[in-house]
């Protein structure tokens, strides 16, 4: 495996989610990935229940593996699945935000789970996360937005802005 740092750090809104709540979510993989699970004192602009994943990759693009993407996708899938979903499950509406950074790329999947199949959408995006990542092209932009597209049946990636000229 390559040697870089990765990061993941769930962020819970403190006016919806309580310090007793996160002890039950920590993920398996915290030994392998640096990961945080914490509250934070943000606006509860979007509803008290909102929560950012962010998962923070310290090189560029395209020099991550598809191996890599596979191993982290697959964890998070796990962690999603198992301990994540039913956590959500118990709040009135959960929003959120997935953000995963790159040297070079942001990417951004916003979730609001308003529909039982909102949470299988959840879990597949990190299954899918190798097959996302591929159609991103760092040329075309910094920040995009992945989204599910009900026609296709597939994750769409969108580049947000150009990169600008130097």
């Amino acid at each position: 495996m390559q040697d870089f740092k990765c990061q993941i750090i769930l962020e819970l809104n403190s006016m919806g989610y309580h310090g007793e709540e996160i002890n039950h979510i920590l993920p398996d993989f915290m030994v392998e990935r640096k990961t945080t699970i914490g509250l934070t004192w943000e606006s509860s602009a979007e509803g008290s229940e909102t929560f950012k994943l962010l998962i923070q990759i310290g090189i560029l693009i395209s020099i991550v593996t598809k191996g890599f993407l596979n191993e982290l996708g697959k964890d998070l899938y796990g962690w999603v699945k198992s301990q994540l979903i039913s956590f959500f499950q118990k709040k009135s509406q959960p929003i959120g935000r997935v953000c995963i950074e790159f040297e070079d790329v942001n990417v951004e999947l916003f979730m609001e789970f308003s529909q039982p199949k909102d949470y299988q959408f959840f879990a597949q995006f990190f299954l899918d996360l190798p097959v996302i990542i591929s159609e991103i092209d760092p040329n075309l932009g910094y920040e995009w937005d992945i989204s599910w597209d009900e026609k296709t049946n597939s994750w769409m990636a969108k580049p947000l802005n150009l990169p600008e000229d130097e």
